[in-house]
């Protein structure tokens, strides 16, 4: 996948009846294979709340952000609670600044570069209990 950094793509569509449109041109600015790892909390650990979300340091060799969100862990209807943008890349942790109800949650951390793409971490398990 790196190898198609800085490439030209011109995309084209084929319909049904064989024409074919130019939708226009597209370039790879980056592909992000590197992967931030959580730290804490994970596996589904007991905490109360005061969260504090940990990750180990990441640097993939270019300017980035962090995004990070917290979900409801429900196999079918997993539904964000709370969410922070721009978090800077010299970061190793974040106080969530919100309560959650004793639930069971799901969190991850994304690395978003200057051109908006992302590369997201395993998600983080955890259980608020009172």
């Amino acid at each position: 996948m790196r190898q198609l950094v800085g490439y030209d793509f011109d995309l084209k569509v084929l319909d049904d009846y064989g024409e074919t449109f130019n939708l226009g041109a597209e370039r790879v600015e980056r592909v992000i294979l590197d992967e931030i790892e959580i730290d804490s909390p994970k596996n589904s650990e007991s905490v109360v709340n005061m969260i504090n979300l940990q990750w180990l340091y990441f640097n993939p060799g270019f300017k980035f952000t962090y995004d990070i969100e917290i979900y409801t862990d429900d196999d079918f209807t997993q539904e964000l609670v709370w969410h922070r943008e721009g978090v800077p890349a010299d970061s190793l942790s974040i106080a969530v600044d919100a309560i959650l109800p004793p639930k069971e949650y799901v969190w991850m951390i994304w690395c978003v570069d200057e051109f908006s793409n992302r590369s997201r971490s395993k998600p983080g398990s955890f259980k608020v209990t009172e």
